[in-house]
């Protein structure tokens, strides 16, 4: 029956009524317009797909080569020490160790400077006749 007709589409899983697309060259493609956009549509995906798939293969041959054959290295996790949460007291201490060792380079006057503005702000920075309300630090600017 079909082969009655040669201009019909020979798309092959049904019967299709559409006619051959011409080529550029004047011969008849074997399927319709409707058919071939699907059958392109289709073979762009898989072309698409089969990209993807040698690029990641090709990238997974490059990270072997460039990483060789890397040994994991051994993990007990029963051995592994939580570690230690830092509080202010242990600010302090490293403050004080670094007073002491020198790394600090204040001179006594800047020392004196700040022990007395933490003695007026604790004191007196609430009252509002000094330094017209502003903070010791602030007027100092």
């Amino acid at each position: 029956m079909m082969s009655e007709q040669p201009h019909l589409c020979k798309y092959a899983y049904k019967p299709c009524t559409n006619l051959r697309v011409v080529k550029k060259d004047g011969d008849l493609h074997r399927l319709c317009e409707f058919h071939r956009d699907k059958a392109n549509a289709i073979q762009k995906i898989y072309a698409t797909r089969r990209r993807r798939e040698r690029r990641a293969e090709r990238r997974r041959v490059l990270m072997q080569k460039l990483l060789g054959n890397i040994e994991p290295v051994p993990f007990d996790p029963h051995s592994v020490q939580t570690p230690k949460r830092r509080t202010t007291d242990d600010y302090d201490q490293d403050v004080l160790d670094a007073e002491l060792a020198g790394l600090f380079d204040w001179d006594d006057n800047q020392v004196n400077t700040m022990i007395e503005d933490d003695g007026e702000m604790s004191s007196s920075s609430l009252s509002s006749d000094e330094n017209n309300g502003a903070c010791p630090r602030q007027a100092r600017r």
